[in-house]
């Protein structure tokens, strides 16, 4: 299971996400994967970090490249946590990289892409 956001530091999908990464990583059946897409750490990226099995600093990759990771990761469910705010990776959802996408938490409404499920 793959999260992709560039809100993983001082930022309220943060303090959402953490109980969230705490209670996936008990589950010997999910691997989560983190797509971490801004250069900023800090203490609230360095908690949430220690909780996930694969943490990928993906600020710099372009949208193609991180589909590609995404792909070589065999990620079967992708969650886009940011939609139509900053540092989102919507080109990225639109190239379908995982065979189940979704959008949550980090923007209300749709994004409007026909990739997402």
């Amino acid at each position: 299971m793959g999260f992709v956001s560039g809100d993983f530091n001082r930022h309220p999908v943060a303090a959402f996400m953490e109980p969230v990464f705490r209670h996936l990583a008990k589950d010997p059946n999910v691997t989560v994967y983190v797509y971490y897409n801004r250069a900023i750490t800090d203490v609230y990226t360095t908690r949430l970090r220690s909780q996930v099995a694969r943490w990928n600093d993906t600020s710099g990759l372009s949208d193609a490249d991180l589909t590609e990771k995404i792909r070589s990761d065999g990620i079967d469910v992708l969650i886009d946590l940011v939609g139509h705010t900053g540092y989102n990776r919507l080109l990225t959802f639109a190239r379908k990289p995982a065979p189940v996408q979704a959008s949550w938490m980090g923007y209300l409404g749709t994004t409007g892409i026909g990739a997402m499920d």
